[in-house]
């Protein structure tokens, strides 16, 4: 065997050799690079941060959705920016006791026709629970210092957070009954707490949202205080009750942010109706209210809205509910 032949022969077993170890060194090491095979070298993954929606206990989830979209979009609202917010599932009730339960105001309290003044109740003892009394003679002022008190982002229900519910409930097929949306506590002469009262195929103190949460007494039962105010000016010229798409310009509010999607809808819908005061050249500030109470009958509903009162009125008839957003 000549020089040349050995060399070959030399070159050959020297570059199988080369291929074999580097295929046992890309075994070994690939693992490392791709985070494969089990190996201790594995890359760490990337750990994703899941944002999870959630409301605290007694606070129903409100989402934005193509039916109330328009609230969440306005500059000027507390939902701009955002895709859902919480709010009392229940009418504001006390808990004075502190035991995550609703109180009455004596031990004759589960008795019909008992609601608790504002005045026998305190501030840090707000719940939403379908057990107890709801709050009532209270005026604006303490029920927007009364959510605030509760904890950071809440807030006194908004007209726009009333409205985005409103629309949403509108267009639940299980909140109608035939052409007509259901109403709740709106026909008798007192108050109703706890699951009295419920349903009865007619009328309804509960209201499906789209996402299959419901919401308890926003129609009838109590007036509920709403967080914004406004001036009297630019008023219609009459004072009473109306149907509530006869609202064109009032002050800061128009017709979209009053009414129902379908202005064609009136009280003999169920949407409720609109109390209008007349009082030429006023400037006196006006809070608003909505829902309707135990007596209004057909003038509660949903969409109802009372302009009578001032910021620091109160009633026996009016209560409130509190909302958070994050």
């Amino acid at each position: 065997m000549n020089n040349k032949k050995l060399f070959k022969i030399i070159l050959i077993v020297g570059a199988v050799v080369l291929f074999l170890f580097l295929i046992a060194m890309g075994y070994y090491y690939f693992p490392f690079f791709c985070g494969q095979n089990g190996q201790d070298k594995l890359v760490e993954p990337t750990i994703k941060t899941i944002f999870s929606r959630s409301c605290p206990n007694g606070y129903t989830m409100v989402e934005k959705n193509d039916n109330n979209a328009y609230f969440f979009n306005k500059e000027s609202s507390f939902l701009f920016g955002k895709d859902y917010f919480c709010v009392m599932t229940y009418e504001a009730k006390c808990d004075v006791d502190n035991d995550k339960i609703g109180d009455y105001p004596s031990e004759e309290g589960l008795l019909r026709g008992q609601s608790f003044n504002w005045s026998d109740c305190k501030a840090s003892s707000i719940i939403s629970s379908p057990d107890g009394a709801p709050v009532v003679s209270i005026t604006q002022e303490e029920a927007k210092e009364a959510c605030l008190g509760i904890g950071e982002g809440y807030h006194l229900i908004t007209n726009d957070e009333w409205m985005a519910i409103a629309r949403d409930v509108e267009n639940v097929n299980q909140n109608w009954n035939e052409n007509v949306l259901f109403r709740g506590n709106s026909e008798k002469r007192y108050v109703v707490s706890g699951f009295e009262r419920a349903s009865n195929g007619i009328s309804s103190r509960y209201l499906y949202l789209s996402n299959g949460n419901i919401v308890w007494d926003m129609s009838g039962n109590v007036w509920e205080w709403i967080g914004d105010t406004i001036k009297q000016k630019n008023q219609p010229p009459y004072s009473g009750w109306y149907e509530v798409n006869r609202l064109n310009d009032y002050g800061l509010l128009g017709i979209e942010n009053v009414s129902s999607g379908n202005l064609n809808y009136s009280s003999i819908n169920g949407i409720g109706k609109l109390f209008l005061t007349f009082s030429p050249n006023s400037e006196r500030m006006k809070a608003l209210l909505r829902g309707g109470s135990w007596g209004d009958v057909d003038r509660a509903g949903i969409y109802t809205l009372d302009f009578l009162n001032s910021p620091s009125d109160y009633h026996e008839y009016i209560g409130f509910r509190c909302a958070k957003t994050y």
